[in-house]
């Protein structure tokens, strides 16, 4: 008897331990969705100098850092600034696709962001459309596969003049995997992937 009650509670134990997280859907999409929110600052206040465009408020390490630092691990922070950025001399300059766009180039707008965070199709997807689920190693991990994204109706002349000339198409379609782990009770950013 007392070798079955050992077992049994060895088992329960190891059931435990093995027990994944609750995820509270709506946090975790409530967090997601000011993150997207915030990270738009990193593309804005343009400035040029000698070296190339940059954000006049956020082109320091740590000014980027404490718009984000409450939104993402440093691991997805160093991803993240090596997506978007050559750092020089202290000072993080866009990458040569941000510069070619904001240059007045033959790059849209629409094609430089697709790829990146600042893809407008992504605050677009629908939440039924975005799966979140824990993954082998306990992060939390947010996804959306191939989701149609519609900006403007293919008979839309307005939409065809406003966003058909910023490089928009009437529709993409977006994937996105977002990686998250959670700190006590706070969530942190671990990697974004964007794709359309």
């Amino acid at each position: 008897m007392k070798k079955w009650i050992v077992g049994f509670g060895l088992i329960s134990v190891l059931l435990t331990g093995c027990h994944q997280q609750e995820i509270d859907e709506n946090a975790v999409l409530s967090f997601y969705d000011e993150f997207f929110t915030q990270v738009h600052e990193l593309f804005a206040y343009h400035m040029l100098d000698d070296e190339g465009y940059f954000n006049k408020r956020y082109h320091t390490d740590e000014s980027i850092r404490l718009l984000l630092e409450e939104f993402m691990t440093d691991e997805g922070m160093i991803n993240l600034l090596n997506e978007l950025y050559v750092e020089n001399d202290g000072k993080y300059f866009y990458k040569d696709q941000f510069q070619s766009f904001l240059r007045e180039s033959e790059a849209s707008y629409y094609e430089v962001t697709r790829k990146t965070v600042f893809n407008p199709g992504v605050r677009m997807i629908v939440s039924e459309d975005l799966h979140i689920h824990e993954s082998a190693t306990g992060e939390i991990v947010i996804v959306a596969d191939n989701v149609p994204v519609q900006f403007y109706s293919e008979d839309s002349s307005y939409g065809q003049s406003q966003f058909g000339k910023l490089g928009y198409p009437p529709i993409d379609h977006v994937s996105l995997t977002v990686s998250i782990v959670k700190e006590k009770e706070n969530y942190r950013i671990n990697n974004v992937e964007v794709q359309s």
